[in-house]
């Protein structure tokens, strides 16, 4: 996770291991999403944030979703539901795994995406324009996992309304912290600011563009009053609008979406779980 203030460094990393002057060998970004945008810049100050507890409810919300040749993040919103990028998962989303975390590690926990679904028109791979066939911005992806998720995961609220503009935030993700490859996996987090103040288009931006390869899909992020997460976005990318910022597809915006996406599986996933009960009780 890569916070740029958009500093003029000369070629310097401050990362969370300490101190590193750039200049050496390129990272091998070829394991992990490398979606960019134009104005993207790698320089900046560099400091995404472990998770201090293994209890803390953003980072159980967090997932992480691979397959051979790639890696990205996503949120958990449902017991058998996970949303993400749809450009990072373009090549192989089912049959790939999602990963569990309590605190910045993984646990041994895993599932299996078992459908895979997008928004109608919607291209975006390396070279697609994101939107949808009503032309709104859709770089998102509905997983159905094999088996509900662990008893420790928290499912993210899903937000009726955009918070507005310079509204403070949590962004999560497991990438390519400092750009290194040899940290993907590790779930970190960063404070972020919205910039945007309206959702009508399909996506938001944030005030940093703070991101490294392997966050893509991963989720901005307020709490309610209880401490749960709502999830606000998840990630695109970078692109330069003044400054450097994120960009995130809006949940808000997409959330009739996915709720009617979702319908389906929750209604077959109770058929079978009354025929179970059913079945006990006649026994």
């Amino acid at each position: 996770m890569n916070f740029n203030r958009n500093l003029r460094l000369s070629c310097l990393v401050v990362s969370l291991a300490g101190l590193s002057a750039c200049g050496g060998a390129e990272a091998d970004e070829s394991v992990y999403d490398t979606e960019l945008e134009v104005g993207e810049s790698s320089s900046g100050l560099t400091y995404g944030r472990f998770f201090t507890s293994r209890d803390d409810l953003l980072s159980r919300a967090a997932v992480q979703v691979t397959a051979p040749g790639w890696a990205c993040s996503g949120v958990v919103i449902d017991r058998y539901h996970v949303l993400t990028a749809q450009h990072c998962t373009d090549a192989a989303p089912v049959g790939g795994t999602v990963s569990f975390y309590r605190g910045s590690v993984q646990t041994a926990d895993r599932a299996v995406i078992k459908r895979s679904i997008i928004q109608p028109g919607s291209n975006s791979g390396f070279t697609g324009d994101y939107k949808n066939t009503a032309g709104f911005h859709a770089d998102i992806r509905l997983l159905v996992l094999d088996r509900p998720v662990p008893y420790y995961a928290v499912k993210a609220i899903l937000p009726v309304q955009f918070p507005g503009n310079n509204v403070d935030g949590t962004m999560v993700g497991a990438g390519a912290h400092d750009g290194d490859p040899s940290k993907i996996g590790e779930m970190r987090w960063a404070p972020n600011s919205t910039y945007s103040s309206h959702v009508n288009d399909g996506k938001f931006l944030t005030n940093l563009m703070s991101t490294d390869g392997g966050d893509s899909g991963g989720g901005f992020f307020t709490t309610d009053a209880d401490g749960n997460p709502i999830v606000h976005g998840v990630l695109t990318g970078k692109r330069f609008e003044w400054s450097g910022r994120g960009q995130y597809t809006s949940v808000t915006h997409h959330r009739q979406w996915v709720l009617a996406r979702m319908a389906p599986e929750l209604e077959e996933r109770a058929a079978q779980e009354h025929s179970v009960l059913a079945t006990d009780i006649l026994m």
